[in-house]
């Protein structure tokens, strides 16, 4: 397996248009290079939501990012790419997730993970609740993968779960 891993540079508020634009980019490049998954980093899309007024928070959680995700999914089809989507702050049951996604390249989200060991100030630390011991394996093109986000990689038995459940790559956006 081929695996293409993005580092973005992140802006705040920049137009969604833009970014979509600098997203197919990466995914072609990737394509192009015979990739069969290609992995954004945590947070990319917007940054911390530290940085936006209470408003737009909830525009972003609410209407933005489930549009995102759609997009992710419709781009795995149309280039027939596996994508992990770096992760996105999600809102379910009044409660804030950071989420990250594999969407294989027919479009379908294959595997969900929330992170639980949250970094512990800015919204994040304030506003987002920590996932559940969900940790979940997926076949990807023959190979078991797991997701972990960002600072689990501190906390050794999450990978030592993910190997016990038969990961063979551990991807963290």
């Amino acid at each position: 397996m081929k695996i293409a891993l993005v580092q973005f540079e992140t802006k705040i508020g920049q137009d969604f248009f833009e970014i979509s634009k600098r997203v197919i980019n990466f995914i072609k490049r990737a394509k192009n290079k015979n990739c069969s998954l290609i992995c954004f980093p945590e947070e990319f899309w917007f940054g911390p939501l530290d940085y936006y007024p209470k408003i737009k928070k909830e525009e972003i959680v609410n209407k933005t990012t489930p549009q995102i995700i759609k997009f992710f999914q419709e781009q795995a089809k149309n280039y027939s790419i596996n994508i992990i989507p770096g992760s996105f702050i999600v809102k379910k049951n009044n409660h804030y997730f950071n989420q990250a996604f594999v969407i294989n390249k027919k479009g379908k989200i294959v595997l969900t993970h929330k992170k639980q060991k949250l970094v512990p100030f800015g919204f994040e630390g304030g506003n987002v609740t920590p996932g559940k011991n969900d940790l979940k394996v997926v076949k990807i093109d023959e190979i078991k993968i797991g997701v972990l986000i960002c600072r689990e990689l501190f906390y050794p038995y999450l990978f030592r779960e993910l190997r016990e459940k038969g990961a063979e790559i551990i991807l963290i956006p």
